[in-house]
Parts: structure tokens; C-alpha cells; sequence
């Protein structure tokens, strides 16, 4: 059977900024996995089918980032951009 590999996220703002937006979380996210491609794409099972970014304002839900698994290893092995990546991301609705 297919597994995701789900990534929860939540974020706090300083003095009341509004800097708490799935689209941003995602870009952070996937910024830290790219320090250290080899150590994720090595924990990563191979029978990861998406990456899901749930994020959240606090304890709120604000939406999920989905992207394959498959993007986001050929990111981290430089075999797109990350515009590419960007353009195959799906944003779903807050659950």
C-alpha cells in the first residue's frame, strides 16, 4: 500500500504579522528538507506516493500543501526547479 509523508506545521507570527499561509510554510518546509536531501530522501520509504504540509495558524488548520513524493525527491535531487516543483503543487481546502 501507498504511504504519504505528512509533515504538521504550525506557525506563530511576531507582532501580529500575517505571515502564517500554507504557500509559505511549504516553501520553508521543502527549504529545510533541501539542507539535507540525502538523509531525507534515504528516510523517505519508497512507497511514498505524496508529501502532505498540513499547516496551521496556532491550533488552527489553514490548509494542506500536496505534492508526489516523486517531485519533491527529483527537487531535492536538482532534477527540477523549484518553479517546476511550485507548478505541481495542490493547495486543499482548510478540513
Amino acid at each position: 500500500p501507498a504511504a504519504v509523508f505528512r509533515v504538521e506545521v504550525r506557525c506563530e507570527c511576531a507582532s501580529n504579522m500575517q505571515c502564517c499561509v500554507p504557500e509559505r510554510m511549504f516553501v520553508v518546509i521543502i527549504g529545510a528538507m533541501g539542507k539535507y536531501p540525502e538523509k531525507i530522501i534515504d528516510q523517505v520509504a519508497d512507497r511514498a506516493s505524496d508529501v502532505q504540509v498540513v499547516c496551521y495558524d496556532h491550533m488552527t488548520p489553514i490548509g494542506t500543501m500536496v505534492v508526489t513524493w516523486l517531485d519533491v525527491k527529483s527537487y531535492l535531487l536538482k532534477q527540477i526547479t523549484g518553479y517546476q516543483l511550485g507548478a505541481r503543487v495542490i493547495k486543499l481546502p482548510i478540513p
